[in-house]
């Protein structure tokens, strides 16, 4: 019988999303239920059985209770195994946070780009960063100079009409509304005709 989503979670907040054979939490592992009396021993799905366990924790004690004694190579190989683990965790965060980086340096040149072309810059204008992210992740062979041409095309096409908002604010509306249109392509291209 498999274990209710509420056992699992209440067995979870018992042991504060922490494993504990290793001590890490979540989110930065992947948490699992353990029997603590394996169920190939005889072990039940109560709650005095469970206990809360990360990945590679769990796999390291495999279907052995706690009362058994881990060999000298099975604790090498478990410590090895988490080691590899925690360096590939280290250079994924390293490699998230370059690209994290070097995202917010773009955003901001599209938006210096975008307040150099006015005199002005009023305090009701909202740069649509978070538009523009989702843009740069969802369709990456978008460049730089793409953003700068729909700046350059938007700014073009609100300096007759800026529908009762300032030229500035006028602009950066028309330029959501490509990048919208763009991520909407995006969508659209990717759903198959029925």
């Amino acid at each position: 019988m498999a274990i209710s989503p509420k056992l699992r979670f209440e067995i979870f907040k018992k042991h504060h999303f922490t494993c504990q054979y290793c001590g890490k939490k979540s989110p930065d592992i992947i948490l699992e239920l353990d029997h603590v009396i394996p169920k190939a021993e005889g072990g039940k799905d109560h709650e005095e059985n469970l206990t809360c366990s990360c990945w590679e924790c769990n796999r390291g004690k495999g279907a052995h209770p706690l009362t058994t004694n881990m060999s000298d190579q099975g604790v090498i190989k478990q410590t090895i195994s988490l080691a590899e683990y925690e360096l590939r965790m280290r250079e994924y965060l390293a490699v998230a946070e370059r690209t994290k980086e070097l995202e917010e340096t773009l955003i901001d040149r599209i938006e210096i780009y975008f307040t150099d072309r006015f005199d002005y810059i009023p305090r009701d204008l909202n740069f649509p960063r978070c538009l523009i992210l989702r843009a740069i992740k969802t369709l990456p062979d978008m460049t730089d100079s793409d953003l700068r041409g729909y700046i350059d095309y938007a700014c073009l096409k609100t300096r007759e009409d800026t529908r009762g908002h300032s030229l500035p604010v006028a602009a950066c509306k028309y330029f959501c509304g490509i990048l919208k249109n763009k991520l909407k392509d995006r969508v659209n291209s990717a759903v198959p005709e029925s």
